[in-house]
């Protein structure tokens, strides 16, 4: 059983969160959770929750839109369906996460960890995995259509019926893309 988080305790963690990262790690306190739903609090459109620690928790169904999760560790946790059209997540950690039905379009995923994670009916038009891992990732009906997938490594990945036309292809890992132009 994952604990809830309620409104009122998430904006505490995030206002200490935010000292956190504008004193560079001198005040405040850095947001680490393990195994919570966050299923019922509201994030701000462009939320800024880079290098937090969310492992293991329900993030289903919200929207991350604009968001700053650079170097953010959301390993083992549940995103289906989450929004996070336009997030930075530059060298986040997906390992292992549920990302089925989410909305990765124009993200930035470079050098992104995402091995072993499920994501199955994806939509990540013009996202960028420049470098990122995607070992042993579940990539079915995924749309990566006009992404850029430079020296990803894809490794193991599964891709029936993945959607590359237009995608960047270039020294692809693991992989044999056929990428329609």
């Amino acid at each position: 059983m994952k604990r809830i988080i309620s409104q009122k305790e998430f904006d505490a963690i995030y206002k200490k969160h935010q000292e956190w990262i504008t004193s560079n790690g001198k005040r405040g306190e850095r947001a680490i959770l393990t195994k919570c739903n966050l299923a019922n609090v509201y994030l701000d459109k462009n939320i800024n929750l880079s290098e937090a620690h969310f492992v293991g928790c329900d993030l289903s169904d919200l929207s991350l839109t604009g968001a700053q999760l650079k170097e953010i560790d959301l390993s083992g946790s549940n995103l289906s369906g989450i929004n996070l059209t336009g997030a930075n997540m530059i060298r986040a950690n997906l390992e292992n996460a549920n990302l089925s039905g989410a909305e990765l379009i124009n993200t930035n995923l470079y050098e992104a960890n995402l091995y072993e994670a499920d994501m199955t009916d994806v939509s990540a038009e013009l996202a960028d995995f420049t470098q990122a891992n995607l070992k042993n990732t579940e990539l079915d009906d995924t749309h990566l259509e006009s992404a850029n997938l430079t020296e990803a490594d894809f490794t193991g990945a599964t891709s029936e019926a993945t959607h590359l036309k237009g995608a960047n292809g270039d020294d692809v890992i693991g992989m044999e893309l056929k990428v329609a132009k």
